[in-house]
């Protein structure tokens, strides 16, 4: 489940992005751990705990030579020195949210251009996010396993349904017994 504090820093961070929409992404790419980081091509024995492991390991990426992704949002190395943002500061949750919602709203916007189609432009703006193209985030990882855009629509589904429906207020302030005669 994903904590309501999650949702106020997605709106507050990435406002271009629906903050489920936002939430399915980052579940599915990190699972909501700041600092994350996802080997291309590889894979960590395990997730650093913190910041200063999670920077030390960054370094240690970069010297020899690794492809990766940092932080909640998963962004990529190359999209991070494309846009200036600093390793340190793609480990601050709403740094790498605005990044992230950056990068699947320009996603969207090329994908909307082509297709006209809202709702196929934010399937095909999940797979320019995980992949950089349109189609690669369509193809299942595995034989017989799922898509990313699969994974994605199906968190934010999971999202929805977990969403908590608000306590109904009524419109009667008074007290059961002010309210008698």
């Amino acid at each position: 489940m994903i904590p309501a504090e999650f949702f106020a820093l997605a709106q507050q961070c990435a406002p271009n992005v629906h903050p489920v929409t936002m939430a399915a992404v980052v579940h599915v790419e990190s699972g909501l751990n700041p600092f994350a980081i996802g080997v291309v091509g590889g894979r960590l024995e395990r997730q650093p705990r913190n910041f200063y492991e999670a920077l030390a390991t960054i370094r240690e990426l970069v010297r020899t030579g690794w492809n990766f992704s940092v932080g909640v949002a998963q962004v990529n190395r190359y999209q991070l020195e494309k846009r200036g943002v600093s390793y340190e500061n793609a480990l601050d949750a709403c740094t790498s949210l605005r990044v992230g919602g950056v990068i699947l709203g320009e996603c969207y916007d090329r994908a909307f251009a082509k297709s006209g189609d809202a709702q196929a432009a934010l399937q095909q703006s999940f797979s320019c996010y995980y992949s950089g193209n349109f189609s690669r985030g369509f193809a299942a990882d595995v034989p017989g396993g799922s898509s990313y855009v699969q994974r994605v629509l199906s968190s934010a589904n999971r999202i929805n349904r977990a969403a908590a429906i608000p306590l109904a207020r009524t419109q009667n302030t008074q007290s059961s017994q002010e309210a008698q005669p």
